[in-house]
Parts: structure tokens; sequence; C-alpha cells
């Protein structure tokens, strides 16, 4: 059982005389060196002046602590490591576990659940809670641009991003929604919006109820939060789109609405330059690829090279181009990497037997 401890224990040792490190340390690297009381590190040391109560306000310090690290899922995989020592300490020096002045949690999950070690340890409470949700937003940033990259190789369309100000913007507003488990509120980008819709209506199970859907989230960005109201009851397009036959495709009902609906056209165009036509798109592939890409998975009755021929054959390709950018932000690396690993055809993969062999 881990001992926690509430507050930042006093430093031991005269802080002057002392170099003092922090490391941003795998757990599982924390109990082997807690284990064989020897460790080299292969993670940067960070120097500083040894007062733990200024860290937060020296991002100097925080940003030099967090800018290599890899990406990781749960907080409970990372520790905070206070290192001091009389010699200076650099990558290659093998760390004694008395030199361990403290160990500390990234949030407060990490710190309830702790380190199962004997005799037992000391985990202290975050130190960096903010610099830590920047990194993850960063991450989140990184890890949608190789998404992105993935997507690129695997469609062979080039993802067509928002400008660098949107881009930036969006991602920010939809990493921390995420992190804290909010709902968008207030003033958001109308890709904020779509990108964490999720549809509560009765809407139709064909293109009528993806219209209704971008029709949803166009609202939700106009009244600034997430209206719990059937569009198809409330909104004049959305009484417009049901009205259709339910085998009306895509290129109809945009036709239809461009030419019955300027007005709604115009407005949403003011949110974003073919708002609709890329809305409706992006909620269609979201849907197919709701799983992820499989190479070798069925689309819509086609293999997945098939269905890309299909996209490129009939939709504009900048429509096509942003509805892929907000795939990509979506499905993000962890959902594009395996099958485009497959794709690159990796030499460590195992490859299967041709049908000759």
């Amino acid at each position: 059982m881990t001992k926690l401890s509430p507050i930042i224990p006093k430093q031991k040792m005269n802080l002057h005389n002392m170099n003092n490190y922090l490391l941003l340390t795998r757990k599982d690297d924390m109990v082997d060196f807690f284990k064989y009381g020897h460790w080299y590190p292969y993670c940067p040391l960070v120097n500083f002046d040894g007062n733990l109560e200024s860290l937060a306000s020296n991002p100097k310090v925080y940003d030099a602590l967090f800018k290599h690290a890899n990406p990781f899922d749960y907080s409970i995989e990372y520790y905070i490591m206070h290192v001091q020592s009389e010699k200076s300490v650099t990558a290659s020096s093998m760390l004694k576990i008395d030199m361990i002045s403290g160990i500390y949690a990234l949030d407060d999950v990490s710190h309830s659940i702790g380190l199962n070690l004997s005799p037992e340890i000391v985990v202290n409470p975050p130190i960096l809670r903010n610099a830590f949700t920047q990194f993850q937003i960063d991450q989140f940033k990184k890890t949608t641009a190789w998404g992105i990259e993935n997507i690129n190789y695997m469609f062979n369309i080039k993802v067509l991003k928002p400008s660098k100000k949107d881009n930036d913007s969006i991602l920010e507003e939809v990493a921390k929604e995420l992190l804290l488990g909010n709902r968008p509120l207030g003033k958001r980008h109308i890709f904020t919006y779509l990108l964490r819709y999720d549809r509560h209506q009765n809407y139709p199970k064909d293109t009528r109820g993806y219209f209704l859907d971008a029709v949803h989230v166009y609202n939700n960005w106009l009244k600034e939060g997430e209206i719990d109201a059937p569009m198809h009851e409330k909104s004049t397009t959305g009484k417009y789109i049901i009205a259709m036959p339910s085998t009306s495709k895509y290129h109809e009902v945009l036709k239809n609405l461009n030419d019955e609906h300027k007005d709604f056209i115009k407005a949403t165009n003011k949110a974003w330059k073919d708002y609709c036509a890329v809305a409706v798109l992006f909620l269609i592939l979201k849907d197919v690829f709701r799983d992820g890409i499989k190479t070798n998975g069925q689309y819509l009755g086609h293999s997945f090279d098939e269905f890309v021929e299909i996209l490129k054959s009939n939709y504009n390709v900048s429509i096509l181009g942003q509805s892929l950018w907000l795939l990509s932000v979506t499905l993000n690396w962890e959902n594009t990497y395996q099958s485009y690993y497959e794709k690159k055809m990796l030499p460590i993969l195992k490859q299967m037997p041709t049908a000759h062999e």
C-alpha cells in the first residue's frame, strides 16, 4: 500500500550544495529502480534550483521536462522524479536510489492510485498540473498531425487543413473539452461544435439524417450551446429536409438546399465557407469509419481502395479534403496507424503468403 503525502516534503539537504534535477520517468522504470537500487536514466534530466514551490511559474523548466516526452494514454504511466546529487548528473550517469528526493504524481488520479511498493513510499501531490494539461493538449495536436499524415498516405488525397490559426484554435478547444470532460459551450469555432457533436435525436438513418445533423450543429454554434430539440420540427430548413424522399442522395439534397434554401446556405457559409457540404460529408465518413480504417475492410459494399476511388470521382477536391481533415482529428493516430503500417508494408510486419505459395 502506498503512503500518500498531502504536502511537498521539506528538503533534507542544503540546496545550495546540491545539484537538483527533474525527470519524467515511466512507472515500470521506477519500479525497477526501486527494486535494484540503481538505474541509468535515458530520459532528459532537467536542472533547476531545487525550489519545488516555484516550479509552476518556471516555464523554462517544465517545458524542458515535457518537450521530448513520448505520448502516453494515462497519467499513472509516468511520475516526476526529483534527484539530488553532490556531483553533476548526466543521462549517462548511474543514479542510486538514495539520490531520489521525491516522487510526484502528474494529476490527482495518479496521486490517488500511487505506487504499490514495499517498503511503502511517498507519492506526492502534483506540482505541475497546468504544465501536464498543456502537455496533453500538445500531444493531441501532435498525434492529430500524425493521423493526417496517415490518411494522406492511405487515401492518396490531400487533406486540407484550415489556416494555422483556425487549426490551432480548433484543436486546442477540442482537446481542452475532451480532457476536462466538458461539452461545447460559448463562442467556439463551428468545427469544434461539429467535432464534438453526437446525435441524440431520432433522425432518419439515411442521407437526410446527416443533413439534419449539420443543421443541428449549425444551430448549436449559433446559440453557443447544445440544443436538445429535433431540427425537423424546430427548423424551417429541417422541415424541408425531412420532407424529401428517403432515397435522396448527398448531391440531390445539397442542390435542393442551394436552390430552395439559399438564405440558410448563405448564413452557414458565413460561419464557414461550404460548411454544409463539408459537414455532411464528414459525418458520413465518420460513420463509415466509426471502427477506424481497415485496408482490408468493406465500406458500403466496397473494398477500401474502391471506396477511396468513389470518393475521388464523386466529391469536390476541396470539400473532400476538408472532410478528411475533420476525419483525421476524429480518428487521430490511434485509429489509423495499424492500417497505415499495413499499407506501407513495413518490413517488420509478418507478410501474408501469396496464393501460389
